[in-house]
């Protein structure tokens, strides 16, 4: 019997797994998509920097449509991200020019379709073997500095002639906003020496600083390598629910916290789903809620997740009035976000190197993870919970 049959023969209902797929692609929709001009002669690593940096490999997976003789827009369903790919700038002095004048035209012109087009920030490639920048290349970077941040990247950072290449950059005082160097991934020397990858991190950080806070969710959502800055950003996300769930629960009817609180919590893993920037499919969502109990409805989950508080904090169980939901709720909804962060992190890692979790696996993931979550959540609220004690333990996760 396969995984799939199992979980339906346990009543894990399917139409929770479309409504978080649902949630999670609406939340993706709206975000604010991140622009990018990606600049650099024939061989300076702009593909392997793109594919290595972002996820879904745009580069090589993307959607590919030329919008001028010099420059291909490149997108992927699902990624709030536009990547605008020069071609090799290997040009006569008449062809850099026109090549100067069409890409200070594009900027405008995108910039003049509204916001969702405007462009955030140039990437200049350098191969840094080459040991070399081209005097068209200094008045090109130039030109694009006058219109929008630039990050240079020396592509392909091996030696010691790269570090002196670097420095003579820097020493140029270019109108850049940082000279970041790079190795996009692994170089094997010999089969037992292996130069590993650096820099990427680097870039995140210098890119975060120069583009719009607007499209920060963009970025984070598009880019792959700083997965703990992923987690940061839905965990903070998730404690505007925290607060939620706890006015939702105040009432004293607990079949009616299930009812009001499970699609609250989906629209939540939907929002934290959209910040990691996975597209999961439904068997791996599905995993996830059984994980956790997940049953035939709404209400019965509700149920289920209820009582796995009162097994955890017997005392929560003798809170009179709305402060027991309340409470209850709360707790309910830091578990839940915390143990899907983590396995969402699991996730993340997994595809990062270019493997797959299990479906069983990430099952026992969530499952695991939401029972510490729980234990952890009992050490923090005290078997007797008093009215007054209820904010200062929301605040607790509110830090």
């Amino acid at each position: 019997m396969s995984l799939w049959q199992k979980m339906k023969k346990r009543r894990v209902n399917p139409q929770l797994a479309h409504d978080l797929i649902a949630k999670t692609n609406a939340e993706v929709d709206k975000i604010n998509p991140l622009n990018i001009m990606v600049v650099g002669k024939t061989g300076s690593g702009k593909s392997t920097l793109i594919n290595a940096l972002f996820r879904d490999k745009v580069a090589t997976t993307g959607v590919g449509m030329p919008i001028t003789q010099t420059v291909e827009k490149l997108t992927k369903e699902g990624v709030p991200l536009t990547i605008f790919d020069t071609k090799g700038l290997e040009l006569n002095i008449d062809a850099q020019h026109e090549v100067l004048s069409e890409l200070s035209d594009l900027i405008k012109t995108e910039t003049a379709k509204g916001a969702q087009h405007a462009l955030h920030l140039v990437y200049y490639c350098l191969n840094a073997n080459m040991s070399r920048i081209e005097s068209y290349e200094l008045e090109l970077i130039e030109a694009l500095a006058q219109q929008l941040p630039v990050i240079i990247v020396l592509t392909q950072t091996i030696g010691e002639e790269t570090g002196n290449f670097e420095h003579y950059l820097n020493s140029m005082k270019l109108p850049v906003e940082a000279i970041i160097p790079v190795l996009a991934k692994d170089y094997r020397i010999t089969k037992q020496n292996m130069i590993p990858a650096f820099g990427l991190q680097e870039l995140i950080d210098a890119t975060l600083e120069v583009i719009p806070s607007e499209v920060h969710k963009a970025f984070i959502n598009a880019q792959q390598i700083d997965i703990k800055l992923k987690e940061e950003k839905a965990k903070s996300w998730a404690k505007t629910y925290i607060t939620s769930a706890f006015g939702v629960g105040f009432t004293p009817i607990p079949i009616a916290d299930a009812t009001l609180l499970v699609p609250m919590q989906i629209t939540m893993l939907g929002h934290i789903t959209a910040i990691f920037g996975l597209s999961l499919d439904k068997s791996q969502v599905i995993s996830m809620i059984a994980g956790v109990g997940g049953t035939s409805g709404t209400t019965l989950l509700g149920k289920f997740l209820v009582s796995s508080v009162f097994k955890v904090i017997p005392g929560i169980g003798t809170i009179t009035g709305g402060v027991i939901s309340g409470a209850t709720a709360s707790v309910l909804t830091v578990a839940l976000a915390y143990s899907y962060i983590e396995v969402l992190k699991r996730i993340a890692v997994a595809e990062s190197q270019g493997e797959d979790l299990k479906l069983v696996e990430i099952q026992k993931l969530m499952n695991q993870s939401f029972t510490e979550q729980l234990s952890m959540v009992s050490n923090i609220l005290p078997n007797t919970v008093q009215n007054k004690f209820v904010p200062e333990w929301l605040e607790h996760f509110m830090k």
